[in-house]
């Protein structure tokens, strides 16, 4: 069966271009690339009362270069956008324990000046 290399849609014999996008069809698709699992423990580092929170501390973390899982703690109700938390909090963000005091040192830093109102945008961000 042909595939499509860009939107990876399959079709049946015979056709040679995809529909979508017009890429020419290939005979298979490349496998994709292999994830090194590490064994390492991971540790939670915060539990987000929130998914604004969650956000913020997500990006404070990975902005330090610090690999982390999110784990969510809520499912989503009937109401639109409102999330209903079955175990107290919104998420759970973990990392490796081998980074995790250096993960709680940088969400300790991040949620001071959090709440001191003292968090700055980086320079090149336009203003929002």
């Amino acid at each position: 069966m042909p595939f499509c290399p860009k939107c990876e849609t399959e079709y049946r014999e015979g056709f040679k271009t995809c529909a979508g996008c017009g890429e020419p069809l290939v005979d298979s698709l490349p496998s994709p690339p292999e994830v090194a699992i590490d064994n390492e423990p991971l540790e939670v580092v915060y539990l987000a009362p929130d998914q604004f929170l969650a956000s913020d501390v997500k990006l404070a973390l990975e902005t330090a270069g610090i690999p982390i899982i999110e784990q969510l703690g809520v499912f989503p109700s009937v109401l639109d956008g409102v999330h209903l938390s079955i175990t107290g909090y919104y998420s759970r963000i973990l990392t490796f324990e081998s980074r995790a005091e250096e993960a709680k040192r940088i969400v300790s830093d991040f949620l001071v000046a959090y709440e001191g109102g003292d968090l700055t945008l980086p320079e090149d961000s336009p203003p929002g």
